[in-house]
């Protein structure tokens, strides 16, 4: 875990979870931006990931451990650091995922003044168009390679990273049927989607075939009980580098967007 801390300790501070198979210091230019924006951050790679000294393998856990174990921990880290601060996270991908699933299942708990996630959407198939037989060929895929060798070589397939199975299983499940249903829980997570109340800010990109924007909409208009602000981005918007991974080369225009909407958020009376 990477901390920044600006010298105002009132500053809003940003905790941030990259995507599946993702090293946090991917993210450095991304970050770099919302620090200059004003704004404490917190960097945190997931669960098996980059620095993280968590189980791999095997023994990594799934949805479930990174929902109810990890990201408490981390949010919990922010706020003793920042007592002063509105907290927001930052979700790209499979962090967005796990921050809104989050909140569905424990509310305002973590003492959260808003979520933005960024290229944040179902994996089902059924939302990826041109891409579904791709997409539900590799839901069958996935489970078949990891339940053989007990983890997802995500490397040889050019897919995921190395992930523990268990991670892998429940991904894969909610790829082929659209529910949230990760082991460790007895219920479809998205349904409780409705019942989050905290403000989402959700960015959509060009060319993204991991999340494209109908996948993204999928899962974002089940979020009908807060306010949500949505915004696809293009190269019209000034993106200089489109597609799932490639806008963290040159962020601006989404830590803008971003740096912005926390600001605003942070503006409101409680």
């Amino acid at each position: 875990m990477r901390v920044r801390p600006r010298p105002d300790e009132s500053a809003p501070a940003l905790v941030f979870l990259p995507a599946m198979g993702v090293r946090a210091g991917y993210y450095d230019r991304f970050v770099d931006a919302l620090y200059e924006a004003g704004y404490s951050v917190v960097v945190t790679d997931l669960r098996g990931q980059g620095d993280s000294t968590a189980p791999r393998g095997r023994r990594g856990g799934g949805y479930h451990d990174r929902i109810e174990l990890d990201l408490p921990a981390v949010t919990a880290v922010a706020r003793e650091r920042f007592p002063k601060a509105p907290l927001f996270v930052v979700g790209h991908s499979l962090g967005g995922q796990l921050s809104l699933l989050r909140a569905a299942c424990h509310g305002d708990e973590d003492g959260l003044a808003g979520i933005a996630v960024i290229a944040t959407g179902t994996a089902h198939w059924r939302a990826f168009g041109r891409r579904v037989p791709y997409v539900l060929v590799g839901s069958w895929i996935i489970p078949a390679v990891t339940r053989t060798l007990g983890r997802w070589p995500g490397h040889w397939f050019g897919f995921g990273g190395r992930q523990p199975a268990a991670l892998m299983l429940d991904w894969s499940r909610h790829s082929r049927t659209g529910r949230y249903q990760p082991t460790g829980y007895d219920r479809d997570l998205a349904e409780l989607l409705a019942g989050v109340s905290l403000p989402v800010l959700a960015l959509s990109l060009e060319a993204d075939p991991l999340a494209p924007r109908r996948a993204v909409d999928a899962m974002i208009d089940r979020l009908t009980g807060t306010t949500v602000t949505k915004v696809h981005l293009t190269r019209a918007d000034g993106l200089s580098r489109v597609g799932h991974f490639a806008w963290a080369r040159d962020p601006a225009v989404v830590a803008d967007h971003v740096a912005s909407w926390v600001r605003d958020q942070a503006a409101r009376p409680d």
